[in-house]
């Protein structure tokens, strides 16, 4: 009786069982002196085109890990960003001098593009370099899929401060969101 608590794990536990009774009725047909070619399964598996049999945990999630990484975290930066501005009352000090709104949000898009770039670059270098994480493609693609993960995020949470009213209801907001995206 299987227990599949866990499907992933009755998978594996399923295949283990079905190639241990191969492997027993192979020996059984070699000790009784028939081809052990006869008593094995028809298809044969030879090596893969790309890629390998040999997974690993890190590189199947590395690339899911670093997009929620730049995308969560330049959406919680820009998320503070015109919160904080209308707390301390530097919003209506804009307005007042004929800031029109827009241009109060491209500012603050164009102040925090160089962060969430140094942070894209950061991730990349660390995830690649450090965690000897390996990298399928050409590296500007990555860089460049990063990057706009990390812009999206940035609009994204530029778009919640401007929304909120308070840093608390930014934060949940942003919480919130991030884990139905993600």
């Amino acid at each position: 009786y299987p227990d599949n608590t866990h499907s992933v794990f009755a998978l594996y536990t399923f295949r283990a069982l079905i190639d241990a009774f191969e492997v027993f009725v192979r020996q059984v047909g070699e000790m009784l002196g028939y081809n052990p070619s006869f008593f094995g399964s028809p298809l044969q598996l030879m090596p893969p085109v790309y890629g390998s049999y040999r997974i690993n945990y890190g590189e199947f999630m590395s690339a899911g890990m670093i997009i929620s990484v730049v995308h969560g975290m330049s959406m919680l930066v820009a998320s503070f960003a015109v919160v904080r501005e209308r707390n301390e009352g530097h919003l209506e000090r804009g307005f007042v001098a004929g800031v029109k709104p827009a241009e109060i949000i491209l500012s603050h898009i164009i102040y925090l593009l160089l962060p969430v770039l140094s942070q894209v670059i950061w991730v990349i270098g660390v995830s690649a370099f450090y965690f000897k994480i390996k990298i399928v493609g050409e590296l500007w693609q990555v860089f460049a899929f990063a990057l706009l993960s990390a812009l999206q995020g940035l609009l994204f949470g530029v778009c919640i401060s401007t929304l909120c009213p308070t840093e608390v209801a930014s934060l949940v907001s942003v919480v919130i969101c991030f884990k139905f995206i993600f």
